[in-house]
């Protein structure tokens, strides 16, 4: 035998071990010896048929996966969490009971007498996990494609897809003509092969290489071109989402945190120093805090047993305000998981009962935030001029809101009269009022001395240990203060929109500096307002004691009480200060008796932390006197100073002043809204709720009839023709039609001159309810006159018994009273408007006449371009159909070189011109398309494009839904092809669409109903006095099918006008299908008229386009022939 290598010897030997128990044949022999090679590929096989059979059954769409199985496909998932919303087809129940099965161990923790810090960190990660998890499972059953703020990224997402691939394999194909250079054989080979298979590919389209090059060039423009248009259009529907989520001017900007280009290193550094411990500068014998202090002892006391239960309706209702997709914290857990599974909500609840309850205590990673730097004003480049925001954790965000609520109602007595902020039934109006009054007093013939402060950082610099101090003198429960103490040891954060700080390396990042708010309250957390306002009870005891001013008195000349510690003075009208938050306003007699107070002030601000900001502080004191330290470092008052919001000099609002800054912003705010995305409604919304409370606040304590005027006709003047520039309406609209209520074919606009006095109105009837000034009836007699002077202005009658407010005879609460006066103002604005506008043109008299409607009126869902259109169209003065200064315009359009030669008016184009049948026929398939996605949306059934919708939908066994289909009953009728007809086991419904102009609701009602329930066997084109009975269209089928049949005429004007016996049909129609009288009147009759109206816009702008076109035509010829 040949001498063998020893690796051929262990070859061998392997193979006889395989083969030495080789498998018996059916003939007894056993199987033949393979070879090694042999051997070694079947073991290959049999792993590839291995992994072919796992892959095969990995391969399960998720879509044919339950939720258990969901859940193990997510859990080793470490992809990023999408926002989702509930849909009826989700398993929620069941998602709901595999999660708790989940949680139930976790959950029984909190049930601990005693559970430690490490213990409630471990229980909190493990529970996050599941939870992220289970969102994810949950997003799964919605499979579309929304940011956070609800807007849809779908195309945004395919179209990005579809540009990466073809940028890579042009990138592909460039290296490979690099490569076909290459001195090396075999990748210049590989590379002509590559593009070999290219030009196969393309065989037929292209024939070179180059032409393939050109034509990827080609696309990658163009799809860049096609994701800077989705872009823009996701911009655009993110603004409209986000106003219409959460209505306000904030909601049009785009205000996603961007990087700072500041060195994060350098962002952590001053944020480090801002937040750094600082020792008080106030020694501890001198100290004012210890007065208080002293003083709170005696008069407060702590009743152990005062602590309520845990409350679960207050926990409900802070979860059920709190925002679903609000940026998460650490743990990356959205609001959204705790309201969809009760499971998720009730480990919530108890470990909130177990912090609450001491049980348990606060970590480091549960209050740990994420800060966003968001720029103010000034150098870009200096951290100081931008304003960190904590991002925290979801459940402490609601604890914290929970803890908030509780100790609120146990200090809201403790919190002075003259803190305005953080109290329940105060407002700023309060604060104003007070104000104005004390301003309007006199001492000796001179006016008050007043000094303006401002804190500098007041947030970031209060001293945790001095805060810790007042709150235990409250009254507070001694559990709260040791949950807020604990708490503020674990208020940590790091910064996360700076420019990153690289390693030596340069490729691996530095990690991010943990920030300690060893001072200051933590920006973003629920109970910090309120911590801010204890903090300053303290300063209001200690001012208190200086001489004050009676309110009460209704004399001009000041009534000045003074008081001391212990004095017992029933002090509801005393005043010498005023608080919001930080904003600090001193009254006094006297400079000298203002410089004690001001020190007062600058002295304990230093006990607690806080420093006045001497440049952005000012006083005024009258001539003679003379200011001393620390008065002496501010400016004094020669202009004027905004407080509350107002500029004010040291006798009143200056009405120059508020004038210029407010014209300033009214025309800033006017661009932002009119330049915004968003629809015509939304443009109108956010100037009644957004703009118009702004110039009301402003002036809404203006007494002076001349004055208002003034402000009131500006203000419309400025408002009007910012929507005249920005092509919102005609110019030459009617004023009336732009206050007039959108029930009554308006914009819905508010009348600033109507404004100004309702508020006035209700300030009023709040001052007379309000606490603060109960007792100032003769103070505001005055005032009282001049409100019932404008209450008969709308004809209502204002008395005032026993001080409350008579409204018509009728006394209530503040809210009725309130309500009431609204209601009053407003339905004399319409009758006077309404009026205005029924004047002179026959449109608005038949709408009001005959009570039309329009209900996508309601919510103005539509581009401005095309209300303009609408509204000229409407009221007959669009300048291209037949406009009152040319009555002789004739219709353009022709068909075969036969002209139409008509009056080309609404009612023509719209409604009967022969030439436009194509349009009118395209309108309808549309609406009826928008209604049978509505019925379809209703039964549970998938949405059907419009190139595909006329069809019969099998529902179930005894259901279907036929829409636009012939001879259903095989009968030679005329009229036997009705828009829709819904057959159910026990009913048929029939439904006839007719766009008809407003005008001729009724006759086309009537002509439809005559066609298929009176005599079908006719061609009817229009309603026939005493028509005779015969066959028609729902007998034959009733006979047929052996059900009752119910016929309904689907009737509405060109731009979705209704009268009052059309909308009785569309609610009867829908409410066939089970849908409400609420959902029907509002999302769905509104959203088939609004169809309506756009498609009738489309026919008006293809003929204004054919017009223009045949205008230029003429004007050319008759050039030429002039030439």
């Amino acid at each position: 035998m040949k001498n063998t290598t020893p690796e051929e010897q262990i070859k061998r030997s392997r193979m006889e071990s395989m083969n030495k128990n080789g498998e018996v044949i059916s003939d007894g022999k056993k199987k033949p010896i393979l070879s090694y090679a042999e051997v070694a590929k079947k073991r290959e096989n049999s792993k590839h048929r291995d992994s072919k059979e796992d892959s095969q059954e990995m391969r399960k769409s998720i879509k044919e996966m339950n939720p258990k199985e969901r859940y193990d496909y997510f859990s080793k998932d470490r992809g990023k969490i999408f926002r989702f919303d509930v849909k009826p087809w989700m398993p929620t129940f069941e998602i709901d009971l595999l999660i708790e099965k989940k949680l139930r161990p976790l959950t029984q923790v909190w049930s601990k007498t005693k559970i430690t810090d490490i213990e409630s960190k471990k229980t909190w990660r493990q529970a996050s996990k599941i939870m992220i998890i289970a969102t994810k499972v949950l997003k799964s059953y919605d499979t579309r494609k929304v940011d956070y703020d609800g807007t849809s990224v779908e195309d945004v997402i395919k179209v990005s897809a579809a540009l990466r691939r073809t940028e890579r394999f042009d990138q592909r194909i460039q290296r490979m003509l690099e490569q076909t250079k290459s001195p090396q054989k075999n990748i210049k080979n590989h590379a002509q092969a590559y593009l070999r298979k290219v030009e196969k590919k393309f065989k037929g389209k292209v024939k070179t290489i180059e032409q393939v090059r050109f034509f990827t060039k080609s696309k990658i423009s163009t799809l860049k071109k096609r994701v800077a248009y989705l872009n823009e259009k996701k911009r655009r529907d993110r603004i409209r989402m986000r106003f219409r989520t959460k209505p306000s001017l904030k909601s049009l900007v785009d205000t996603t945190p961007l990087d700072i280009e500041i060195d994060k290193s350098e962002i952590e550094k001053y944020l480090i120093d801002l937040f750094s411990k600082k020792d008080c500068e106030v020694p501890e014998p001198e100290s004012l805090l210890n007065k208080w202090v002293e003083y709170s002892k005696n008069t407060t006391s702590i009743d152990e047993d005062s602590k309520p239960n845990f409350n679960e309706e207050i926990f409900n209702e802070c979860l059920k305000w709190s925002r679903s997709w609000k940026a998460p914290g650490t743990n990356k857990l959205y609001m959204k998981i705790f309201k969809v599974l009760n499971s998720c909500k009730i480990f919530l609840m108890e470990w909130i009962k177990a912090v609450y309850e001491r049980r348990c205590n606060l970590t480091e990673e549960d209050t740990r935030g994420r800060a966003f730097g968001i720029f103010k004003k000034g150098n870009i480049d200096d951290p100081k001029n931008y304003r960190f925001i904590n991002v925290t954790n979801s459940h402490y965000k609601i604890f914290m809101k929970y803890l908030n609520s509780v100790i609120v109602d146990q200090i809201e007595h403790k919190i002075p009269k003259e803190q305005i902020a953080n109290k329940k039934g105060r407002s700023c109006l309060d604060g104003i009022v007070i104000n104005r009054l004390i301003q309007k007093k006199t001492v000796h013939g001179q006016h008050i001395a007043q000094t303006w402060l401002d804190m500098q950082k007041a947030y970031d610099s209060l001293d945790h240990k001095k805060l810790l101090i007042v709150l235990e003198n409250l009254g507070i429960h001694r559990d709260f203060i040791e949950i807020i103490k604990k708490a503020m040891r674990c208020w940590k954060f790091t910064v996360i929109n700076g420019k990153e700080t690289y390693m030596n390396n340069e490729k691996k990042k530095k990690k991010p500096t943990v920030i300690h708010v060893n001072r200051g309250i933590y920006q973003g957390d629920s109970l910090s307002p309120t911590l801010f306002v204890c903090s300053l009870i303290p300063l209001s005891w200690m001012l208190n004691q200086q001489p004050r001013i009676n309110l009460e008195d209704p004399n001009t000349e000041a009534n000045v009480v003074t008081t001391m510690n212990d004095d017992v003075v029933e002090d509801e009208g005393l005043y010498n200060h005023l608080l919001f938050m930080d904003d600090i306003k001193l009254f006094s007699i006297n400079a000298k008796c203002l410089n004690e107070m001001t020190k007062i002030c600058e002295k304990y601000g230093l006990e607690i932390g806080l420093k006045i900001n001497p440049l952005k502080s000012s006083y005024s004191i009258n001539q003679g006197e003379q200011a001393e330290e620390p008065l002496i470092n501010f400016e004094e008052l020669s202009t004027v100073y905004k407080y509350l919001g107002i500029y004010e000099n040291h006798k009143t609002a200056d009405e120059k002043a508020n004038l210029q800054e407010l014209y300033k912003v009214v025309d800033e705010k006017l661009k932002l809204i009119l330049e915004s995305p968003i629809t015509v409604g939304n443009m109108i919304d956010a100037i009644n709720t957004c703009l118009m409370p702004k110039i009301l606040y402003v002036f809404s304590h203006e007494r002076s009839e001349l004055i208002k005027r003034k402000i009131y006709l500006d203000m419309d003047l400025r408002i009007r023709k910012a929507l005249n520039t920005y092509g919102v309406k005609f110019q030459n609209l009617s004023n009336a039609r732009i206050y007039l209520p959108r029930s009554r074919f308006g914009l819905g606009l508010k009348s600033t001159e109507t404004e100004i006095d309702k508020i006035q109105l209700k300030n009023f009837i709040h001052i007379k309810y309000s606490e603060v000034f109960r007792k100032m009836n003769e103070t505001f007699k005055m005032m009282e006159n001049d409100i019932i002077i404008i209450a008969s202005k709308y004809n209502i009658n204002m008395s005032f018994e026993e001080g409350l407010p008579c409204i018509n005879g009728t006394i209530g609460s503040e809210k009725e009273a309130k309500k009431k006066i609204s209601e009053l103002v407003d339905n004399f604005a319409y009758k006077r408007w309404a009026e205005h506008y029924t004047r002179k043109k026959e449109f608005p008299k038949f709408v009001i006449n005959n009570k039309l409607i329009c209900p996508w009126l309601r919510t103005l869902n539509i581009e401005p371009r095309k209300f303009k259109t609408i509204t000229m169209t409407q009221d007959d003065m669009h300048p291209m159909l037949n406009p009152i200064f040319d009555k002789e315009s004739k219709c353009v359009l022709e068909t075969n070189s036969v002209k139409c030669n008509h009056y080309d008016n609404i009612r023509h184009v719209g409604s009967y011109c022969e030439h436009s049948v194509s349009w009118r026929r395209r309108r309808h398939d549309n609406v009826l398309h928008t209604i049978t996605n509505v019925l379809l949306r209703k039964l549970k059934q998938k949405m059907v494009d419009l190139n595909n919708y006329k069809k019969c939908y099998k529902i179930d066994d005894n259901t279907e839904l036929r829409i636009d289909q012939l001879n259903y009953t095989s009968e030679s009728l005329v009229h036997n092809k009705p828009d829709i007809i819904y057959e159910t086991k026990d009913k048929i419904i029939i439904g006839e669409l007719a766009i008809s102009h407003y005008r001729n609701l009724e006759e086309s009602a009537k002509l439809k109903i005559q066609r298929y329930t009176v005599n079908g066997t006719l061609q009817l084109n229009a309603p026939v006095e005493n028509l005779e009975y015969s066959t028609n269209f729902t007998a034959v089928l009733a006979k047929q099918k052996g059900k009752p049949v119910s016929f309904y005429p689907l009737i509405c004007g060109p731009f979705g006008e209704l009268d009052g016996p059309r909308l009785d049909h569309w609610v009867a129609f829908l409410d066939e299908f089970n849908i409400s009288e609420k959902e029907t009147i509002k999302p769905v009759i509104e959203r088939i008229t609004r169809k309506a109206a756009i498609e009738t816009e489309y026919i008006l702008f293809q003929y204004i386009k054919l017009k223009e076109k045949k205008l230029k035509e003429n004007n050319d010829e008759q050039n030429d022939m002039e030439l």
